[in-house]
């Protein structure tokens, strides 16, 4: 799952706006005028290609702000990305699950809120990405002193920011993390 900009050119594009660029390479410019695609692919293993990723499903996110500019008889309801990549899980759910096997999602690091995180646990998906660079990580709690009483109410000590230290692997959302 992954949102992909396409540059467009013109004034009549219907649905284009200033998107900000990911990869603008050195003589680029951090935004882009086009499209944004939110695209659903299927990850393959090709005996020549190695893995390859299909895309199954697209669709086209347009912002708020450029929706006037969109005929009313062809404008479409506002969606954030996080709603369109819903949307395309649950198209694939029952497809997917005719092969009978565990669905894994691989997303961006943008798809890890809770507005995407929760429809695909309620799908029973599991969710593969970076975390966030604003997520709280916490550690485990450490062993209860001697003869002290009750559970320890206290706040764990917080780990370093997730920007001022290495990857750690990945994380199983909802259950623990694999490393």
């Amino acid at each position: 799952m992954d949102d992909t900009p396409t540059q467009r050119y013109g004034p009549q594009v219907q649905g284009a706006g200033v998107h900000h660029n990911p990869t603008p390479g050195p003589a680029g410019s951090p935004y882009v005028y086009g499209h944004v695609f939110v695209v659903l692919g299927l990850l393959v293993t090709h005996t020549a290609w190695g893995t390859i990723a299909l895309p199954l499903l697209a669709r086209l996110y347009v912002r708020k702000k450029d929706l006037p500019g969109i005929d009313p008889k062809h404008r479409p309801e506002f969606r954030t990305k996080l709603e369109l990549a819903v949307e395309l899980l649950r198209w694939a759910k029952p497809w997917l699950g005719l092969l009978k096997k565990p669905i894994w999602v691989v997303a961006d690091g943008a798809y890890a809120k809770k507005e995407f995180l929760k429809p695909a646990k309620s799908l029973g998906m599991t969710v593969v990405g970076r975390l966030r660079k604003d997520a709280a990580l916490w550690t485990v709690p450490g062993s209860q002193p001697p003869g002290r009483r009750g559970p320890d109410l206290r706040r764990p000590p917080r780990r370093p920011g997730q920007a001022r230290r290495p990857a750690q692997g990945l994380v199983h959302l909802g259950v623990r993390p694999v490393r």
